[in-house]
């Protein structure tokens, strides 16, 4: 029997809030080797089809050049063919990358507004249980496929070595109270903007409203987040044994990616995070 995470011991007058326990139902109370992780990989060029896809199917199927290179895995992992999304159809060829974690038809056509992609439902669903609900990469530039639910794009960490700082290198103490002060400078601005909505709201046609309390949705989540950001700046932020990448060439690609991919299974290890979205970007394209 699972306990659910908000079950309470209860006495006449007084309920106290059960700590995490393996039995319940919640991520919060997995072992580590049963909490379930997510990684989303695109090669923004694609790959060649014939040295991917077997010719054959079942699990004996015929192995292929760039399944070579997994061959110690192969009863770890299943390769789905066939799948794609519909109505992709955009202005341009690539207008679909941005679609490819969402599904949202169109991509690119007048009046598109993207939805919110796979990875951010799930990091959504995760929330602040690591110190980053997910972990947003690209191989050139800050582009990416992830998207907030209000259709937003969240711009990709491309730098290594500012990657690895943020994830495994305690800041100075002057940078720690830095980032406290821009929390609370955040909070400050969120009670005015609330403040002022009741004038607001008075002044505008049903509709409006509507849109308003989407808004200020958006704003109870921001002090969530505010909140939960907060305490996690006075944890320690886990040690590895990995040296902190040098800086490279801003022209070797292949080594900046090398660098990132290698730091997955590290922000996995120490349950930093549960999700990470990685682009793999033409870098002749800007």
């Amino acid at each position: 029997m699972k306990l659910d995470r908000r079950s309470l011991l209860q006495a006449t007058g007084i309920s106290l809030a059960l700590p995490v326990m393996e039995s319940m139902d919640s991520a919060f109370g997995k072992k580590p080797d049963q909490i379930r992780r997510s990684v989303f990989v695109c090669t923004a060029l694609g790959l060649h089809p014939d040295s991917l896809w077997p010719k054959t199917t079942g699990n004996g199927y015929e192995s292929t050049l760039y399944l070579d290179l997994l061959k110690e895995h192969r009863s770890d992992y299943t390769l789905f063919s066939g799948l794609s999304h519909s109505n992709q159809v955009g202005r341009q060829a690539h207008d679909s990358e941005m679609t490819w974690l969402t599904s949202t038809p169109k991509p690119g056509n007048a009046g598109f507004r993207n939805g919110i992609s796979v990875d951010q439902v799930i990091a959504n669903h995760f929330g602040y249980t690591t110190r980053f609900p997910s972990v947003i990469l690209g191989s050139d530039r800050s582009q990416s496929q992830s998207y907030t639910s209000g259709g937003v794009m969240i711009p990709a960490q491309h730098d290594p070595v500012e990657v690895f700082g943020s994830m495994f290198l305690e800041g100075k103490p002057e940078e720690v109270k830095a980032q406290k002060r821009r929390l609370s400078e955040g909070r400050s601005i969120l009670d005015q903007l609330k403040g002022q909505t009741g004038k607001v709201r008075r002044r505008l046609s049903a509709n409006d409203n509507h849109l308003l309390d989407d808004y200020l949705d958006s704003v109870r989540e921001t002090e969530r987040n505010i909140g939960e950001l907060e305490d996690w700046i006075d944890r320690p932020k886990p040690k590895v044994q990995s040296e902190a990448p040098a800086e490279l060439d801003p022209g070797d690609v292949l080594g900046r990616l090398q660098l990132l991919m290698d730091m997955i299974p590290l922000m996995f290890q120490t349950d930093s995070t549960r999700v990470v979205a990685l682009m793999i970007q033409d870098p002749h394209v800007r």
